[in-house]
């Protein structure tokens, strides 16, 4: 089948976006704040600080009743807070007031300033995990298309962690393996930030939340004190390992995902994009209704 790789650039990503911003270590099971908020930073262009993970985090917890000890939680769950309160300056609120015992309540100016910084919506493209073209459309999504006027973002997953991913070779060269089994040691959330080829193979770029030194070895020539990871996209042929994928969206860019576009606006709008979306677009048609933003969340355990 054809695919996007020829209309697409051969390499892209978003680091400049993050590139002269602090590593901020996540302290608890707020992996997935920490990539959310990641998310939000791009969709609403901030590029002078950080918001806070653990704010993001925390927002989605009262809806469980902030339990203790604290646990994960699903990215839809923390994007559905983003759109309702916001997210904070990590300053306002920052990722020291984890504790695993309690849960520090945001003063009043961190929650009036996550008032400003609201994304307006958010896409789960879960139901597409395991479609054959699933790979071009997530490098599609990150380099974005002017003929569908969708602005590239960075992608938020959800994954099983496999035990290799946790191996000192793993952390510091930020290089993950192809996993050996479908046994993971939890779930765990971070985001994409881009894509390249090395030796006649497609990598996708991560942007951890373990610190500056997970990927300070690297082999690719990439930055060595942001965190990256680097991870074969043949792992996400694997639907036992990779769970979740969203992203933040404006509400004209998630009508490309809703059932009235199931004529064809993803086909119609740009004949070059047409390649290999033909399976996609049955995906989309066949499951419109769980394409905008999620109706049932669904329990998870992220950290």
């Amino acid at each position: 089948m054809a695919s996007h790789s020829h209309v697409l650039p051969h390499q892209f990503d978003h680091l400049d976006l993050f590139r002269y911003k602090p590593v901020i270590a996540q302290r608890g099971p707020n992996c997935v704040g920490h990539a959310c908020r990641n998310a939000t930073e791009v969709q609403l262009n901030i590029c002078d600080r950080h918001l806070s993970g653990l704010f993001a985090w925390e927002y989605a917890m009262q809806k469980r009743d902030y339990p203790i000890p604290p646990t994960g939680t699903w990215p839809a769950v923390v994007l559905q807070g983003a759109c309702e309160r916001g997210i904070c300056t990590e300053q306002l609120y920052p990722e020291t007031n984890f504790c695993d015992s309690r849960y520090v309540k945001p003063d009043n100016a961190a929650i009036a300033d996550a008032k400003k910084r609201r994304i307006e919506t958010f896409v789960s493209l879960r139901p597409l995990i395991g479609e054959p073209d699933t790979i071009d459309l997530m490098c599609l999504l990150l380099y974005g298309s002017e003929a569908l006027k969708l602005k590239g973002r960075v992608l938020i997953l959800g994954v099983g962690l496999p035990e290799e991913w946790l191996l000192p070779e793993s952390l510091f060269t930020g290089v993950r393996p192809l996993p050996l089994s479908d046994d993971y040691k939890g779930g765990h959330s971070f985001i994409l930030v881009g894509y390249f080829h090395h030796q006649g193979r497609r990598w996708f770029i991560g942007l951890e939340n373990w610190g500056e030194r997970i990927g300070s070895q690297n082999p690719f020539g990439y930055p060595r004190t942001m965190g990256l990871v680097f991870i074969p996209a043949d792992f996400f042929r694997n639907t036992k390992l990779f769970w979740d994928l969203a992203i933040t969206a404006t509400h004209e860019e998630a009508k490309l995902f809703h059932s009235e576009t199931k004529s064809g606006a993803l086909m119609a709008a740009s004949p070059r994009l047409t390649l290999g979306l033909s399976r996609f677009q049955a995906g989309l048609a066949s499951t419109a209704a769980a394409l905008g933003v999620l109706r049932y969340l669904f329990p998870g355990n992220w950290w």
